[in-house]
């Protein structure tokens, strides 16, 4: 089912105007693009970290509202959805967050190579039929974007609830060359969750541990397991 636009949509894009990037419909038609520059967005030239599929933006709320050195992209091609995160974001008045509605493909055309140090991809959708498998964040094709966007050693964090999407994704970073640092099918194991941390914490991403997306709550609540992993850029 297709989501029902939400009322006062354009007034309310315009009145995110300093933090959401919005690009109506024909905008990609065009043949001339220009890099993002994310020194003029930000006033600064801190390091960036980029989710992709953000939806309300809840995890990345959070994150820049943790770390005011850092800054960082959400990304959401359903401007339905991710106008409610730079709400929010602006209510907070965050100067270190800004919003995009933009398809993954097009990345190339607005992020300059080597420019993003972390790239969350966290309960995607898994688009479990396999006629579908290339619209998946983590096919191969999307992957080779992520690599040219990243920093060396840059890495791309994956939650899902979904095992069959985990253990596709899994094999598509190892056949592109990604190194898997961490992995687990149960990432909220109590039993565990001093190790996970340690080793997460170690990486640099300990916070996909305890800063939850709202799809998280609600398969944690329900019992279901979370499977993550940690994959970082191969420099040869």
């Amino acid at each position: 089912m297709r989501m029902r636009r939400k009322k006062h949509l354009e007034e309310r894009i315009a009145a995110t105007d300093n933090l959401y990037r919005f690009y109506e419909e024909g905008f990609f038609d065009k043949k001339d693009f220009s890099l993002i520059d994310f020194k003029k967005v930000f006033e600064n030239d801190n390091p960036i970290e980029l989710e992709v599929g953000a939806g309300k933006g809840s995890f990345i709320i959070a994150m820049a509202e943790k770390y005011q050195s850092k800054n960082f992209v959400a990304v959401e091609k359903l401007s339905n959805v991710i106008v409610s995160g730079a709400e929010e974001g602006q209510k907070r008045n965050l100067k270190n967050l800004a919003f995009f509605n933009l398809c993954a493909e097009y990345f190339p055309k607005f992020f300059a190579p080597d420019s993003v140090s972390k790239i969350y991809l966290l309960f995607s959708c898994p688009y479990p039929k396999n006629t579908y498998k290339k619209r998946r964040l983590t096919h191969a094709n999307f992957l080779k974007i992520y690599e040219k966007l990243l920093i060396k050693g840059g890495l791309i964090i994956q939650k899902t609830d979904n095992k069959d999407f985990f253990d596709f994704s899994r094999e598509e970073f190892i056949k592109e060359g990604f190194t898997l640092l961490f992995e687990t099918n149960d990432l909220h194991n109590e039993n565990l969750n001093k190790e996970y941390s340690e080793k997460l914490k170690s990486l640099g991403v300990e916070d996909i541990l305890y800063i939850t997306t709202e799809y998280e709550e609600k398969f944690i609540k329900s019992g279901l397991k979370i499977n993550a992993l940690v994959a970082v850029k191969n420099v040869f």
